[in-house]
């Protein structure tokens, strides 16, 4: 409909509608658009980014990421109960082309009044949200993306899940993807570690010994990134201060210079470029950089559903699965 177009996170649900959507996005040169990670705007994977050009880190090789998410209900069934639904609730509308099923609303005493789908909890619910992954990985992953702009994973494959893909995410997982190399970047190897095992513990990758020499501790959302010649992490879901480990490598390495250009806030350059002001691109987050990260992010929880192993040619395509067939072509609206 040729409307500038700011999409919050997840841009999309599946791997499939990503494509679909960056696709249209290059059919339509007027259109600016953005997607709400808002640390993309951050100066955190740029100073990432600085660092590993002056060499700190040597060559690529891992990132580990990791969220304290879910804070939702994830790895139950499908609610035994119905509800009456609430008058200020089209439940129809709020299926959408989801499979319909009754209404089930807050049992007495629910936190904050959520019930099993709506409000909130719908992001852990398989047909409607994308769990902790969907809900995150847009930020904590977004530095790896923008660093190293790697297209499609070579490989996605589930290392742990607590259980079976069905009316929900499973309670906790960790996913590893290998991706190739492209330009100048090595081939490298991604972890996504998410939720708790069946004792309650958090996934997390293993403290380095960097850390422990220091007696610090993982923070609860963050990147371990791991080079040839050196380790960096950033704490939080935005990339916040990345720093070499241990600590006293940033005084000897010093600052790297500055080599990417600062971003005046992530709505600003949304609306600086719809406003004509600077080019669509401004918008840094746009869809021909967030469809793809989002459809890589989308393959993570697409083998864990599938629950095995997936491998993928440079257009994104399944490759190992002889069940998948052909879709049934982009998406069209007659109005």
């Amino acid at each position: 409909m040729g409307i500038h177009c700011y999409t919050e996170k997840p841009l999309t649900w599946s791997v499939r509608e990503a494509q679909l959507l960056t696709a249209a996005y290059a059919k339509n040169p007027k259109v600016v658009t953005q997607m709400g990670n808002q640390g993309h705007a951050g100066m955190g994977w740029r100073r990432a980014y600085e660092y590993i050009k002056a060499g700190a880190l040597g060559e690529i090789k891992e990132f580990h990421s990791w969220t304290n998410r879910p804070v939702w209900p994830q790895g139950g069934k499908r609610p035994a109960y119905t509800s009456p639904v609430p008058e200020t609730l089209d439940w129809d509308a709020w299926i959408g082309p989801a499979p319909m099923r009754p209404y089930a609303g807050p049992k007495k005493g629910s936190k904050r009044g959520r019930g099993p789908y709506h409000p909130f909890n719908w992001r852990g619910v398989v047909d409607f949200g994308c769990g902790a992954l969907g809900d995150m990985a847009c930020h904590i992953t977004d530095g790896i993306y923008a660093i190293m702009e790697p297209g499609y994973a070579a490989t996605a494959e589930p290392i742990i899940i607590t259980d079976p893909v069905e009316e929900q995410w499973p309670r906790g997982m960790v996913v590893k993807c290998t991706y190739r190399a492209k330009g100048s970047w090595p081939a490298f190897t991604t972890y996504w570690y998410e939720g708790k095992d069946k004792n309650g513990r958090p996934y997390m990758p293993e403290i380095p010994e960097e850390l422990k020499a220091e007696g610090r501790k993982l923070p609860t959302n963050g990147n371990l990134i791991i080079g040839t010649k050196g380790k960096m992490m950033s704490s939080g879901a935005y990339w916040g201060s990345p720093a070499l480990i241990p600590y006293s490598r940033n005084r000897e390495f010093g600052a790297p210079d500055q080599l990417l250009e600062r971003s005046p806030g992530h709505h600003a350059e949304f609306f600086m470029a719809c406003r004509g002001e600077k080019p669509r691109e401004y918008s840094k987050s746009n869809f021909s950089y967030s469809g793809p990260m989002t459809a890589s992010m989308q393959l993570i929880n697409l083998c864990a559903r599938a629950g095995k192993k997936l491998e993928l040619n440079e257009v994104g395509k399944i490759v190992n699965d002889p069940k998948v067939r052909k879709g049934w072509g982009p998406l069209r609206m007659n109005i």
